[in-house]
């Protein structure tokens, strides 16, 4: 909901909290999914296709800093991605084995990402 606020165009959801909110509660999340995977039972990791596939997008977004007209700000979303990416995986990872679990975590993730999409 931060997210929203702070990142809509929209005159009633654009409050100037909402901008300096939004990376707390992104920083909150990353911290959180991360605590979790840490405090969670050692287990063999398998890195597949898509792990590779999911860091290549904020890896290529960070880089794509290099040749933007404006690279303080697009350095910046581009970390967003990166947080954003970090927290999902931790998050999954930190489930464990149950494709279901796994699943409805990311169809949330997404759904958010959906309603940030909607109110921005």
């Amino acid at each position: 909901m931060w997210t929203a606020l702070g990142s809509s165009s929209v005159y009633p959801w654009n409050i100037p909290v909402g901008r300096t909110m939004r990376w707390v509660v992104l920083a909150e999340l990353a911290a959180f999914a991360l605590l979790y995977v840490w405090l969670r039972p050692r287990r063999d990791v398998r890195v597949s296709a898509w792990v590779v596939l999911a860091a290549a997008l904020p890896a290529l977004a960070v880089l794509s800093a290099l040749w933007s007209p404006v690279p303080g700000l697009t350095a910046g979303r581009a970390l967003t991605v990166a947080a954003l990416f970090v927290a999902a995986g931790a998050v999954t990872y930190g489930v464990g084995a149950s494709p279901e679990r796994r699943g409805e975590i990311l169809l949330g993730i997404l759904a958010g990402c959906v309603v940030v999409a909607v109110f921005g």
